[in-house]
Formats: structure tokens, C-alpha cells, sequence
């Protein structure tokens, strides 16, 4: 975590907060500050609306961080 920058702990704490309220586990992985971002080859654009029977194993916990995602348009 960026120690000098303040945004990743508070939005860690806020986040930890509304998950222990909606009765999930704390927070287990890093939170940093996100790098060069690179969109995929489009045939993995929108991979399960393309392949319905495809598989994701990520399922999410359905609690939105109170702080937003603090996102920065560049260019």
C-alpha cells in the first residue's frame, strides 16, 4: 500500500466497514494504487455475455465502497 498517500487506507477502512456491516470478512489483499491499465483482445471483451456457459469464478460480495473508486480520467 502507498504508505505517503492517504486515498488506499481510507478507503480501505471505509470499505472494511460497510463489509462488517453486511456481515462479510475482512478485507485479505492489498489495496495499492493501480498501474498502466490495457484493455484485453476483444475476444475477451464481454467473455460471458459471448460465451453464456463460460465460467467465472469470481462472485463478488455485493457491497459497493462508500468512497467510490476515486478514478482519475488522464489524456
Amino acid at each position: 500500500m502507498c504508505s505517503n498517500w492517504p486515498w488506499p487506507r481510507l478507503r480501505r477502512v471505509a470499505y472494511q466497514r460497510a463489509l462488517s456491516a453486511a456481515g462479510q470478512g475482512t478485507i485479505s489483499t492489498e489495496i495499492a494504487m493501480a498501474g498502466a491499465f490495457y484493455y484485453a483482445e476483444d475476444e475477451h471483451q464481454q467473455y460471458l455475455a459471448k460465451h453464456p456457459d463460460g465460467y467465472c469464478g469470481l462472485a463478488g460480495t455485493g457491497v459497493a465502497c462508500p468512497l467510490g473508486l476515486g478514478v482519475v480520467a488522464t489524456g
